[in-house]
């Protein structure tokens, strides 16, 4: 019996011992499959993460999608602005080429219209030079005529009294003349005087020759005068006018081409270089985005976030780049316009000055030829005046009232002659001086008229230039506004991404079991 209890004791024990160990099992099963439960849940949640993750992932390759379309947008409409400015740029072009035609046409015109002036200005010269000419040919005729007619009616007189003279020696010879010649035979007897015959018919000669001096000296001074209208027909000449309407009509042509080749030359090398930067700028930023697209479709998060910063930087230079390069493309066209404004001014001076030296020039021969003209004819006129009275005087020793009235008569007829070629010749050259002013006055208008062109056209460019920078400046607040807004949206997905939780909460148990395992 005792050994049945010991035996059944044993047994007992054997069976707690087996049900402790079954229950140990138990609870490591259940511990187990609670492990596991909790392993799955687990792995349900790790799978749901990492389908968020995916989603998150591909919610962000859809939104970098859209950022590149957004970038191919914006190159897009950078390229249509470059259109619009290539477009513009050939309008501008347009506008000069129409102006330099438009310019070409009217210089062609002005010239055209200055040759007319000029050819009927000769036909003018050749027409009074011609009728001064014919004038001057009649008057010196009619005035032969009539010095011939006095001469021959003077000689005809001074015949007549020198037979009456003749006359009254040979009546008194016996008489008077020789109580007279015995008078100054009996003086010169007593002063020792000889007075022959001879010597009293030489002073009888000597009056006639005299009156002979005075006509002589009438038919000098005719050929004078006619030498006087010939030296006054030479320098009436319209050669001096002519040669400096050429030479003001060349000094404009001059200048309107100087001014007409500087420009285009200035705006075609312009507008090349302006379309040949800016289409390289343009291809060069396109270029880098496209490289930056390609390779953030293959990135990671960490990457992308670098590649990101770095196309920021990029685009960042590329717009500071551009904004310096306008700058500089700015300061050089203010500089070249400041330059051409400069030289536009000393040209128009230069100009200015050739004009008043050539009519200061033109005055001091018109006052040269008018005073050796005046100083001729005074010359002259004091000539006829002393011969006339010489004449007169002569004449009014033969106490001939007549002949006395018909010179004074011959003389006014004179002056009135002389008083009409003055004033033909005082007309010609005020009427000369009246058309070289206008010549000027046309040139000084058609340089007033080019000078407002050029003004004209400068400010059309200076408008077309503010209106780009102020394009340039609101696509340049559009793409920082844009870049801010889009720099935002993706700092606030990467502060919600689980991901980045996960690490953060990672790092602080990482953190928290460094700080366990060192206590």
């Amino acid at each position: 019996m005792a050994d049945l209890n010991i035996e059944f004791k044993e047994k007992e024990n054997i069976a707690n011992t087996a049900l402790k160990d079954f229950q140990k099992i138990k609870d490591l099963t259940h511990k187990e499959i609670d492990h596991l439960e909790t392993e799955k849940n687990d792995l349900k949640n790790e799978n749901k993460y990492y389908k968020d993750l995916s989603a998150t992932w591909e919610s962000q390759i859809n939104e970098i999608q859209k950022q590149k379309d957004l970038y191919s947008q914006q190159a897009q409409d950078l390229k249509q602005q470059n259109q619009q400015l290539v477009k513009q740029n050939l309008d501008l072009r347009q506008q000069l080429t129409e102006f330099q035609e438009k310019q070409s046409y009217e210089t062609s015109k002005l010239n055209i219209e200055i040759q007319r002036q000029n050819e009927s200005l000769d036909d003018m010269n050749k027409k009074l030079n011609s009728g001064f000419s014919e004038k001057i040919q009649e008057i010196e005729s009619e005035i032969k005529k009539q010095y011939q007619k006095k001469f021959e009616e003077l000689e005809d007189q001074v015949n007549i009294l020198r037979l009456e003279k003749q006359e009254l020696i040979r009546n008194f010879q016996g008489q008077q003349c020789n109580e007279d010649i015995q008078i100054l035979k009996q003086i010169s007897e007593d002063n020792n005087i000889q007075i022959s015959e001879q010597q009293i018919s030489e002073k009888n000669n000597k009056i006639d020759q005299n009156l002979n001096f005075s006509f002589a000296d009438q038919k000098q001074l005719f050929k004078k005068g006619k030498q006087t209208d010939e030296l006054i027909q030479k320098q009436n000449d319209s050669q001096k006018i002519q040669t400096i309407k050429t030479q003001a009509s060349n000094l404009v042509d001059n200048q309107k081409s100087s001014f007409q080749n500087q420009q285009s030359k200035q705006e075609k090398k312009k507008n090349v270089k302006f379309e040949e930067d800016s289409q390289f700028q343009n291809n060069l930023l396109q270029k880098k985005l496209d490289e930056i697209f390609e390779l953030a479709q293959s990135m990671s998060k960490q990457e992308r976030e670098v590649l990101r910063i770095q196309a920021q930087k990029e685009v960042e230079k590329v717009q500071q780049e551009k904004v310096e390069f306008l700058r500089q493309k700015e300061k050089e066209f203010n500089d070249k316009s400041e330059i051409l404004q400069k030289k536009v001014k000393q040209q128009e001076q230069e100009f200015q000055e050739k004009i008043k030296k050539m009519r200061d020039e033109n005055d001091f021969q018109m006052n040269k030829i008018n005073k050796n003209y005046q100083n001729q004819l005074s010359v002259l006129k004091q000539k006829h005046i002393f011969d006339m009275n010489n004449l007169k005087d002569n004449i009014k020793k033969q106490n001939n009232s007549n002949i006395e009235n018909q010179l004074s008569q011959a003389q006014e007829q004179t002056q009135q002659k002389f008083e009409d070629l003055n004033s033909i010749n005082q007309n010609q050259v005020s009427d000369q001086q009246e058309e070289q002013q206008k010549i000027i006055n046309s040139l000084e208008l058609e340089l007033k008229f080019v000078k407002k062109e050029f003004q004209q056209q400068n400010q059309k460019l200076e408008s077309q230039i503010k209106k780009l920078e102020i394009e340039k400046s609101q696509l340049d607040e559009k793409f920082q506004f844009q870049l801010k807004i889009q720099q935002a949206e993706f700092d606030e997905q990467i502060k919600q991404d689980p991901l980045r939780k996960r690490i953060v909460q990672l790092e602080g148990q990482l953190k928290k079991a460094n700080d366990e395992l060192y206590e």
